[in-house]
């Protein structure tokens, strides 16, 4: 997959042959999408065209919502990861500026689709753009793609599976449901600042993270996760919050215990990859070392107890 940074309508390809587009954010790349990304790589293979995904850089909302801090579910490096385990033939980045955010659909249409020799043009039953997002699949198609595919709505639990479900349901703690919506596991992942001790007593070796993404935030607690330290994984539980009985935080921190027997690897400094498996139970205030030792004790045993039991 060749992967083109479009600064301006100057930069886009000039393809030697028609191409199937699916156009979007993509966070998260969740079923959804997913089903979109396979519509389209069919009508490539159908018709003989190139495979085409046009997706934006910064995310629209990090650039028109300013009071709010973006929080994306993907890093855009994760992203073009993730496309490109689709064997797609392009991948198309749009530098999205407040000049673009002000550009009619029309004029958006003629500087940035229409040299793209467009045959198929896939698109989710939701799609907007240009100026206020006034355009959508019948504009387009008055513009000049003939053949607009649009997908269906898709829901679960009688909402509609979106970037935004998503989110909310990672405020909620509810990492399984997440994960089946996302078709894979969701991850966080950075760099290792600090091991540190726990308490005066009992010597609890974590590893603080320093995010490389503003993820969704997560609910406060302890998750059941698995790590990816050096192409090698091993099992842990996950503490985000503010560490209330001992040592505490104002910022969120995100640490991680690895629970396997026998571990004891430097991870100063290393980049670690974090899967959340399953939410196990919120943050608390412990009123002694005991007290916190033992809740430490019974959720190892769950996490192995989770981990033992999955498909």
């Amino acid at each position: 997959m060749e992967v083109v940074r479009i600064l301006s309508p100057l930069d886009l390809p000039k393809f030697e042959k028609n191409i199937s587009l699916t156009i979007g954010e993509f966070d998260g790349i969740h079923l959804a999408h997913q089903k979109l990304f396979n519509q389209t790589l069919n009508f490539a293979a159908k018709d003989n065209t190139l495979s085409v995904v046009l997706t934006f850089d910064p995310h629209p909302d990090q650039l028109l919502k300013e009071n709010i801090i973006f929080e994306s579910i993907f890093s855009l490096d994760k992203k073009i990861k993730e496309i490109e385990k689709y064997n797609f033939d392009y991948l198309l980045i749009v530098n999205f500026t407040k000049e673009l955010s002000t550009m009619p659909h029309q004029e958006f249409y003629q500087k940035y689709l229409k040299p793209l020799r467009i045959k198929n043009l896939i698109v989710g039953f939701d799609f907007k753009y240009g100026y206020k997002g006034l355009g959508n699949y019948q504009t387009i198609k008055e513009e000049g793609i003939e053949k607009v595919i649009v997908t269906d709505e898709m829901i679960y639990n009688n909402q509609t599976i979106s970037s935004t479900l998503i989110k909310k349901l990672l405020n909620e703690g509810k990492i399984e449901e997440v994960n089946y919506l996302l078709g894979k596991k969701f991850k966080i992942s950075g760099t290792v600042v600090y091991g540190k001790q726990i308490g005066s007593k009992i010597k609890v070796p974590t590893a603080n993270i320093k995010l490389d993404n503003n993820y969704p935030t997560l609910k406060k607690g302890v998750y059941v996760v698995e790590c990816l330290i050096d192409d090698n994984k091993y099992a842990g539980i996950m503490n985000i919050g503010h560490n209330p009985s001992f040592n505490y935080n104002q910022n969120r921190s995100y640490e991680v215990h690895i629970i396997e027997d026998g571990f004891n690897m430097n991870l100063y400094d290393k980049n670690i990859v974090v899967e959340l498996i399953k939410f196990i139970r919120s943050e608390e205030v412990f009123e002694n070392i005991d007290a916190f030792k033992k809740q430490i004790e019974l959720d190892k045993k769950e996490a192995i107890l989770v981990l033992n039991n999955r498909l």
